[in-house]
């Protein structure tokens, strides 16, 4: 023992030293509210060594918090902190709990000398519920519910920590049975709690409020939520009264029901029903009571005895509704008495009645009276019925019991009971046969079919009165030996009946037809008395014509009639009376009846209606001209009222033969149709048609012409149709042929002409023109010129021949004319060309070319000559001829017609020497030469058009040309300018050729007209003066007198002042123009010097250094007044942008030499200009109304030598209207549309379209171009 002390002496003293080593304080577990601080609280004994004690807590979830000082810790919103207020303690401070800090905290601390120890403590987040609520309904909800049914609600308090306490209570009182309660746990520790009661509620728990509780004690949260009951249940068994009581109710008193309900939720509905069928009355409700009534007053009848009325009681569908019943029983009498038996007694017979009353309460007595004597009691049988009882009596009555002479019988039968009676009276009729029928009306004689026989019949006596019927007999044929078999009869009705006293009559009318003929009329007489009526008969004889005759060829003849042969007819009338009178007739139009005589004529009795049959044949001689004819066969007699004709129309065969006599021809034009029917007939018709066209055999269709059967036709028929033509049609009785000449009718056309003829002067020659025409008529060749006729050394129908001294004179056109009446004439020219040197023509402008520096101009040259012309070109200075194309020069040579040659010269990368040199067009053939220097300058603007003049004017109408001017180096366009005297509005037009009509005048108007020019770089010329009037004609085509009052100056006054104004405009422009020119030549003549002769061109090795040279790079802009309409055209252009305002400066490399380098082709681009700025002309007046012109693309047909017009043939044409007086002609865009015709003498070639050609630098292919405007001079050297 003593060891055992030893050792316990030594722990106690282990322990007491070990203490101060250990935790002063350990964590402790907690428990707090959600959103509180807590504080873990952990601190150790002070070392007394040297050694520090490091300490940290680690959290839920294992994170170690770190080894930190005092303060908030990262991350965790901020919420964790550490607590220190001494060394040997730490404490952890967690801040609005959240349940991620539910869990165990361990305090870590570790000192040297002791070790780590460790500490836990749990933090247990306290949750309070938030809501309670029902699963499928909500607070306050009012549950409607069928009593007995089961209800099962189910409540949940979700998301609480840790789970309430789910209680239940109906009005305050706890519910046990039937709970169920259970715990569903969320993943962040929180607890949804469930409850569920069931309940089957009767009618006591209605409108009590069932409440489900959540009590969540560590929180002391109690949450609620009820919902009321509203319990459906039925009403008492209804129970039904009558008011007065039930007992002796009689027929016609007002019996009150009344049937009540207690109780029911909702309250019942009460109804009435009679025998299951429902009654419409209203009910009421006492709410004080809860008794629901319902009353029904009625006055009873004897049918609602024994009725039974329910009361049926229902408040809810699908729930059987609760019935009471009662059965009524109601004394009332007899409401009708049935007699039954017949109403006729015939002597000898008895006859029975029954008598039966109606339904009554009590049952009825029934009692007999016959002709008002009351008779014994008989017996009765009682039968009980739905609403009563009804009685039976019969009694027998015997034909002696009918005095003598008494025609009815009067029987009365009477039921009775104590509430009242009822009676029935029957009549019984007493029969008697009557006297033998009579007939009377037809005694006058026979009638004719169709005409109204009345005829009557009467019989006497009788009871009642006879009826009277009519019957008509009718044979009947064996259908085998066709012979009288027996008599029918047939009942004729719409007769009219009438009874005067004791006599009975019957009158009727009938329509008579043949089959009444010797048949009988019958009358019977009939009445209840006897069984087999009384008869009388009438027989009447009926006369009638025959329906049909039979017409045709006796059946022993043969069936065809051949022209010259003997032919007969035979007559048949089956059935006439009396017996038929024949006659023939032939008819057809210009025949004469042809002869015949009667063969065989026989009269006999007929089969059918006892009437008389007629046959009769004749004989005459067929004829062709019989063909065709009707031959009628005419039945008739005195005592007829019409005639009975049957007709028969001859077939007679012969040959063909023509009905035309004469020759047959047809004249038709070219290009028509014609159809001709030669009319052949025959009998039978033609097997065989045959044609033929001069005498050659065709089928069907030849060349235009077509043939079927005797009809020939032709569809836009030519001369190849002409001819004649045969056609042979033939039958089995011949043959014949028809011939027609068909000639057609075409203009004349030249078929040959000798054209061109080239001569030496003083040469004869001679035109030939050959022409083809139908018909050929004299004289319908012939020679004009202009528009007189030539004299022909041979002239023939188809020829003429002209002879001519070849002359300068005599040289042209000669116009050949074919004309034969038939269509228009036929116009051909031949052309005399006499030889003679080339000669260069020299309009305006024809003598200059411009194009802009690095760009390309066109040089024209056009030559007049016979026989051919070559050209040669050549360059001023130079003695070689440019004789191939190259990369600088391009040549193109164009005939234009017979005498007029085109040659175009391409000068290619225009330098400045290209304008100080003259290009040189040389044109000669074999009799010689001529040759024109042509000057090339830079682009300008366009000269303005010369010799501008009315051509034809007409009411509406007016055709105007001018002539072109040079056009500045780019095609032109030509922009008319049209004003009406009178009014202040200008029109401008625009033509790409030098003739135009304009359309759409008014009549009787004076109209001013001014034309100028627009070439594409944006350029015009001045309008021509002085303007031009064009005086419209009047609707009748003829010239209007002057009204207008004339200026107080000449006219020759006003254009010499306008030649001086202009001269002077001219002279001051040329001057400002030549010195601009020469000071920027001397200009760029300083700069190139600089290039070529600065040292610091040249580098060490002696490579090319750039240096910057610029260029101005425009912005075309569109400088316009769009409020004004006479805006001048050259306001409406681009102004020559400033080469000192606007200019970019780029980078190009120079030479040594002071040339430009060539940039790789890949890197140029090439500009021209931008179409659509060229095309904007008048673009401030046309937007507002975007009328378009057509401007016809045909080329202009050259001029001659004094400058004048070709003849108008393919023009543009202008449709003016003055619907707008502001109206300016517009392209598709608004704008008008330019188009160049061939006379220009530029061409740029393709054109590209820039977005914005503003601020951009384009280098032409093989030269340097610095600017977008085409006026600027390129490549300037600073």
């Amino acid at each position: 023992m003593k060891w055992l002390a030893v050792i316990a002496t030594a722990l106690l003293a282990l322990l007491v030293n070990a203490k101060p080593r250990g935790f002063r304080e350990l964590p402790q577990n907690v428990s707090q509210i959600i959103g509180s601080d807590v504080i873990l609280r952990c601190s150790a004994y002070p070392s007394g060594t040297e050694h520090d004690l490091h300490s940290q807590w680690r959290s839920n979830t294992g994170a170690l918090l770190g080894f930190r000082d005092a303060g908030t810790l990262p991350g965790h919103d901020g919420r964790y902190s550490y607590i220190r207020e001494s060394p040997d303690e730490l404490h952890l401070k967690i801040e609005r709990l959240e349940l991620d800090d539910d869990g165990v905290f361990e305090c870590q601390m570790v000192r040297q000398e002791v070790g780590p120890l460790r500490a836990t403590a749990a933090v247990n987040v306290i949750v309070a519920p938030t809501e309670v609520t029902f699963v499928n309904y909500k607070e306050g909800t009012v549950l409607e519910l069928q009593e007995d049914s089961a209800l099962n609600v189910t409540c949940v308090s979700p998301n609480a920590k840790p789970a309430p306490k789910m209680s239940w209570y109906l009005n305050g009182k706890v519910v046990s049975n039937q709970v169920n309660s259970w715990d569903e746990y969320n993943p962040n520790k929180t607890v949804v709690a469930y409850t569920t009661a069931t309940l089957r509620p009767t009618k006591s728990e209605h409108n009590k409020v069932l409440t489900c509780e959540s009590l969540h004690n560590e929180t002391g949260t109690r949450l609620r939520t009820s919902v009321t009951l509203h319990v459906l249940y039925s009403s008492e068994r209804p129970k039904i009264d009558v008011v007065g009581g039930g007992e002796n109710i009689k027929a016609g008193q007002n019996v009150t029901l009344v049937c009540s309900a207690k109780g029911g939720n909702p309250p019942p509905n009460l109804s009435w029903y009679l025998n299951d069928r429902p009654i419409g009355t209203l009910y009421s409700y006492d709410f004080s009571s809860q008794i629901t009534r319902n009353e029904y007053s009625f006055v009873v009848e004897g049918s609602d005895n024994g009725a039974v009325y329910e009361c049926r009681s229902s408040n809810r569908p699908n729930i059987p509704a609760l019935r009471r019943t009662i059965t009524l029983s109601v004394k009332y009498p007899a409401a009708n008495v049935f007699l039954y038996g017949n109403t006729t007694v015939r002597r000898g017979d008895q006859l029975q009645l029954s008598c039966v009353s109606g339904p009554s309460n009590p049952p009825s007595v029934i009692s007999w009276t016959v002709n008002d004597a009351q008779l014994r009691p008989q017996a009765q049988n009682d039968k009980r019925m739905a609403a009563g009882i009804s009685t039976e009596s019969n009694i027998t009555i015997d034909y002696n019991m009918i005095l003598s002479g008494q025609k009815e019988v009067v029987a009365t039968c009477v039921a009775t009971n104590e509430e009242g009676s009822a009676s029935q009276r029957h009549v019984i009729r007493v029969l008697i046969p009557p006297e033998q029928p009579f007939i009377y009306g037809a005694e006058s004689g026979p009638m004719l079919e169709g005409e109204v026989l009345n005829i009557t019949c009467e019989s006497a006596g009788g009871n009642p009165a006879a009826e009277l019927s009519w019957y008509r007999g009718i044979e009947k044929k064996h259908s085998k030996h066709n012979h009288k078999h027996k008599l029918r009869w047939k009942q004729l009705r719409g007769g009219v009946a009438k009874v005067t006293g004791e006599l009975s009559s019957n009158t009727i009318g009938i329509k008579l037809d043949r089959s009444m003929n010797t048949m009988p009329l019958r009358c019977e007489a009939l009445n209840g008395a006897i069984d087999e009526p009384l008869v009388a008969l009438k027989a009447i004889n009926v006369l009638f014509p025959p329906r049909r005759l039979i017409l045709r060829q006796p059946e022993n003849d043969r069936r065809q009639m051949i022209s010259g042969e003997a032919a007969r007819l035979s007559c048949t009338v089956p059935s006439a009376n009396p017996p038929a009178e024949v006659t023939w007739q032939f008819e057809k139009k210009g025949l004469e009846t042809p002869r015949y005589t009667v063969s065989y004529n026989r009269t006999e009795r007929a089969t059918e209606y006892s009437a008389w049959e007629v046959k009769q044949v004749i004989t005459f001689t067929a004829d062709e001209k019989l063909d065709g004819t009707a031959v009628q066969c005419i039945a008739s007699h005195p005592l007829w009222n019409d005639v009975v004709v049957a007709e028969h129309k001859l077939s007679i065969f012969y040959p063909p033969r023509v009905e035309t006599q004469g020759p047959i021809s047809v004249d038709i034009e070219e290009g028509s149709s014609f159809q001709k029917n030669l009319s052949i007939t025959s009998n039978p018709p033609v097997s065989a048609w045959r044609w033929r066209k001069n005498g050659i055999g065709f089928d069907g269709t030849i060349g235009s012409v077509y043939a079927r059967g005797s009809i020939i036709g032709g569809r836009s028929v030519g001369p190849a149709d002409s001819g004649i033509y045969t056609v042979l049609a033939s039958n089995l009785f011949g043959t014949v042929n028809v011939s027609m000449k068909v000639n057609v009718r075409y203009p004349a056309r030249i078929i040959y002409i000798t054209s061109p003829v080239i001569a030496s002067v003083g040469e004869d020659v001679v035109l030939e023109c050959e022409a083809d025409g139908m018909p050929n008529t004299s004289g319908m060749v012939k020679w004009m010129r202009r528009d007189s006729e030539l004299k022909s050394v041979i002239r023939e129908q188809k020829r003429a021949v002209l002879r001519l001294n070849a002359s300068h004179e005599t040289s042209g056109a000669y116009t050949c004319v074919a004309d034969n009446g038939v269509g228009p004439a036929n116009y051909t020219s031949a052309y005399l060309l006499v030889k003679k040197a080339p000669q260069i023509l020299r309009n305006r402008g024809h003598d200059r070319a411009a194009g802009p520096i690095g760009g390309r101009a066109k040089v024209v040259c056009h030559a007049v000559g016979v026989p051919d012309a070559s050209f040669q070109w050549s360059i001023e200075g130079e003695n070689n001829v440019i004789q191939y194309n190259s990369t600088k020069y391009l040549v193109h040579e164009t005939q234009l017609d017979f005498t007029n040659f085109e040659s175009t010269l391409w000068i290619m990368d225009l330098n400045e020497m290209d304008y100080s040199r003259r290009v040189r067009c040389r044109v000669s053939n074999q009799l010689g030469h001529d040759s024109i220097y042509i000057t090339v300058s830079t682009p300008s603007a366009p000269d303005v058009p010369s010799n501008l003049e009315v051509i034809r004017v007409t009411n509406d109408s007016v055709a105007l040309g001018w002539q072109p001017g040079f056009d500045g180096g780019a095609d032109q366009v030509f922009e008319l300018r049209l004003q009406m005297e009178g009014d202040k509005h200008t029109h401008s037009l625009n033509f790409s050729r030098s003739q135009a009509i304009i359309n759409n005048l008014q009549p009787e108007k004076v109209y001013f007209a001014q034309i100028r020019a627009v070439n594409e770089h944006h350029r015009s010329s001045e309008f021509s003066l002085p303007a031009v009037e064009i005086r419209t004609l009047d609707e009748m085509g003829a010239e209007v007198v002057s009204t207008y009052s004339s200026s107080p100056f000449s006219s020759t006054t006003i254009y010499a002042a306008v030649i001086v104004i202009v001269l002077l405009i001219l002279a001051n422009c040329c001057i400002v123009c030549f010195m601009r020119q020469r000071k920027r030549q001397k200009k760029l003549h300083e700069k190139t010097e600089y290039a070529r002769t600065t040292t610091l061109m040249n580098t060490a090795d002696g490579s090319v250094r750039p240096v910057q040279t610029y260029g101005a790079v425009g912005t075309p802009s569109m400088r316009r007044r769009p409020d004004s309409s006479n805006t001048n055209r050259s306001e409406l252009l681009n102004d020559r942008a400033s080469e000192d305002d606007q200019s970019v400066r780029t980078m190009i490399e120079v030479s040594p030499n002071g040339c430009m380098q060539r940039y790789d082709p890949n890197c140029i681009v090439d500009y021209e200009f931008n179409p659509e700025l060229y095309s904007c002309l008048n673009r401030n007046l046309l937007d507002a109304h975007g009328v378009t012109y057509a401007a016809m693309p045909y080329p202009e047909p050259p001029r001659g030598h004094n400058g004048g017009y070709s003849p108008l043939e393919q023009q543009e044409v202008f449709t003016y209207t003055n619907r707008h007086p502001d109206l300016i002609v517009g392209g598709p865009s608004g704008m008008s549309t330019l188009r160049r015709g061939s006379l220009n003498n530029n061409n740029t070639g393709t054109l590209h379209r820039h977005e914005s050609p503003a601020l951009s630098t384009f280098i032409p292919s093989g030269s340097v171009r610095t600017t977008t405007d085409p006026h600027a001079l390129n490549g300037d050297l600073v």
